[in-house]
């Protein structure tokens, strides 16, 4: 754990360091330099023996208002572009290193499953959109040019504030230990540039899969409602009307009552802190139930956030803490 922590950040970075049950009970989530990590790896070695696995930040982080904490918007430096890869991950991992070259990192997170880091030779401290868009774009180049669609090949891993499996740790889901190679090889942010450029890939944005062309915006409206509502797994145990009634409520106080444009991330942070001892208790940290309420009550939140719904939630969940 030390060699690639010191092997990976420098002196002055301040990193993410979190622990967690499967599938998605996070225990832990603190900040750390190379200098303090030292001193924590023997609580990192208690709580793999409770069965929790060990994640690390691919970027950096910074204090605002005295604070800091594990979201975009606290980010300091991007240090590296990240891919996953979860299934045939061997040759999948093959197939990339052709195309985008050898990574800076290899991860092995289980027997044929792979992590591949590749870092900046200079990390990137502005236009962090920019970079956002490339990685998404060489992702979805690989998702749908490369591997023909079948995304469990390649995870969705262009969020900047991703974390990735710590070397040297165990999986907890399997008992794999954890393993790591380093090339010594850099990349600049022009390779990335010309490679997309010979390549011909889709250039890809943030909000490109929530662009629907619709003149009529009540039909519009009423087609995400229903695709949302119906899309969602329903638990005969929720009171969804109740919680739905909240989150209008918030959503009103917070925005339309003051006629400011309404900030959907607020509005949810707003609405899980109100109910997070109520979930505690009634539903522990089940993802999928609240993922369920907050979906009933958000009409667009499938829509917008797709597949990493979860993730989103664990986010916002995880800042509550």
């Amino acid at each position: 754990m030390i060699d690639f922590i010191n092997e990976y950040f420098n002196d002055k970075e301040l990193f993410f360091i979190t622990a967690k049950e499967h599938p998605n009970d996070f225990k832990l989530s603190v900040y750390k330099h190379k200098y303090s990590f030292k001193y924590f790896v023997e609580e990192l070695k208690e709580r793999q023996e409770l069965k929790q696995s060990i994640y690390f930040s691919i970027n950096t982080f910074k204090y605002i208002d005295g604070e800091i904490s594990r979201k975009e918007d606290n980010l300091h430096k991007i240090k590296s572009l990240f891919f996953d890869f979860d299934k045939d991950g061997y040759e999948v991992g093959n197939k990339v290193k052709e195309i985008f070259g050898r990574p800076s990192y290899i991860i092995q997170t289980s027997q044929d499953k792979y992590q591949f880091i590749y870092q900046f030779d200079k990390p990137i401290e502005t236009n962090f959109e920019y970079i956002y868009e490339i990685s998404k774009t060489l992702t979805k180049y690989l998702q749908e040019e490369v591997f023909n669609e079948d995304k469990e090949k390649i995870d969705n891993t262009f969020d900047m504030s991703r974390v990735g499996r710590l070397p040297n740790t165990i999986n907890a889901k399997n008992g794999f230990k954890v393993k790591w190679w380093k090339t010594d090889i850099l990349y600049s942010l022009k390779y990335w540039e010309n490679l997309i450029k010979e390549l011909n890939m889709k250039w890809r944005t943030r909000d490109e899969d929530k662009r629907v062309k619709n003149n009529n915006k009540n039909t519009l409206k009423t087609v995400k409602n229903k695709k949302s509502i119906e899309s969602i797994d329903k638990y005969d145990f929720i009171n969804y009307e109740r919680y739905l009634k909240t989150y209008k409520s918030i959503e009103y106080n917070r925005f339309k009552r003051r006629k400011l444009k309404i900030d959907k991330s607020i509005v949810d942070m707003s609405f899980l802190k109100r109910f997070k001892n109520e979930f505690e208790s009634e539903f522990g940290n089940d993802i999928e139930v609240i993922k369920s309420i907050l979906a009933y009550c958000r009409e667009d939140l499938i829509e917008k956030h797709g597949h990493e719904i979860e993730r989103y939630i664990e986010n916002k969940i995880r800042d509550i803490y």
